[in-house]
């Protein structure tokens, strides 16, 4: 496992990136701040109708069905939001 470390700048590019939610998700490539080596998960659903919890818990689902040993998703399923 690579170390991981905090950002500060990160972190503030986090916050940037939070205070427009609501409004229209701009794709990370077109995002003023945008760099190439972070992404962000969007899971567009409507208010109220997911926790936290239940969004993570989506996303790690599809994690269970991808494999990293073949860099792909599972036959018929969908890893786009945990590949991102």
């Amino acid at each position: 496992m690579q170390r991981m470390d905090w950002s500060e700048s990160l972190a503030q590019w986090a916050q940037a990136r939070a205070a427009l939610c609501g409004g229209p998700a701009p794709s990370p490539v077109s995002a003023p701040w945008a760099a190439p080596q972070v992404g962000w998960n969007v899971q567009l659903l409507p208010v109220g109708s997911a926790s936290f919890v239940h969004v993570v818990g989506l996303w790690f689902a599809e994690g269970q069905r991808y494999s990293h040993a073949a860099a792909e998703c599972a036959r018929n399923a969908t890893c786009t939001h945990y590949t991102q």
